[in-house]
């Protein structure tokens, strides 16, 4: 049968430090607890946010005929897009898990930190392949610009916005959740 043991019932006379030193060190999650958590929340998130992009395209090309076509066309944009939002996520993820769970800073600003700071460097990198495969080859410096890096970031901005302060609240939350410390109880 499993007994709870309070933090008072662990103190030794004379110790009351050190007891509860150890009893925090038993009971708190660790750092890399704390990034593991970070990023798999995260990288859920990004496949969320990734199916809904998914159907927004395919919504307005006229069902997902029209998002395969795009993807032909756009197929190596949309594969460095996909692998820098994944890195992205993880190396942000980690640091929000951190902050999140260790630092107990708010759940909702440092996820929405992150998930926009991933959207916008995914929409970057992926921009910048049509940039200097397509643009530079057929376009001024400016037009290039433009075309391929400012609409693609308009767009996504106009449309990953409101989903992005929706999905970034669920984020946090559950970063939190997911953190808070690992066990009420001590079973000796």
């Amino acid at each position: 049968m499993k007994q709870k043991t309070k933090a008072l019932d662990l103190c030794i006379p004379g110790n009351l430090l050190l007891s509860f030193t150890i009893f925090n060190q038993i009971n708190r999650m660790t750092e890399n607890e704390a990034k593991k958590t970070g990023v798999k929340v995260i990288i859920i998130g990004i496949m969320i946010g990734l199916l809904v992009a998914i159907l927004i395209m395919a919504w307005l090309d006229g069902g997902l005929g029209g998002f395969g076509d795009f993807l032909k066309r756009l197929l190596s944009n949309f594969f460095v897009a996909l692998i820098s939002l994944f890195y992205f996520g993880y190396l942000f993820g980690k640091k929000a898990g951190i902050d999140i769970i260790i630092k107990k800073r708010n759940a909702y600003w440092i996820s929405l930190k992150t998930s926009f700071l991933t959207l916008m460097l995914g929409t970057f990198f992926g921009s910048l392949v049509g940039f200097f495969v397509e643009g530079l080859m057929n376009e001024s410096f400016a037009d290039a610009a433009f075309n391929y890096i400012v609409k693609p970031f308009y767009w996504v901005l106009f449309f990953g916005v409101p989903f992005l302060l929706i999905i970034s609240g669920l984020l946090g939350w559950q970063i939190k959740r997911n953190g808070k410390d690992k066990s009420e109880e001590i079973i000796p």
